[in-house]
């Protein structure tokens, strides 16, 4: 139970740094939208731009204290 809270606070945090950071880039940048697949919402990657930080940073804190193998 404790790692299944841990992870949740550790994922939703850098999910929210993911945003951030695609978001300041695309400001640094001065892009508007990340891609033209989806117009009107920012691009594709503002689909997946908090996963681009969280999914590894969860696979990490779980190979880290061993309760994910790889």
């Amino acid at each position: 139970l404790i790692h299944t809270i841990v992870i949740a606070v550790i994922i939703n945090c850098a999910g929210v740094y993911g945003d951030l950071i695609e978001s300041q880039w695309k400001r640094h940048y001065e892009v508007k939208d990340s891609g033209t697949i989806i117009p009107g919402h920012g691009g594709l990657l503002d689909r997946f731009d908090s996963a681009l930080i969280a999914i590894p940073v969860g696979i990490i804190y779980l190979v880290a204290w061993d309760v994910l193998c790889l």
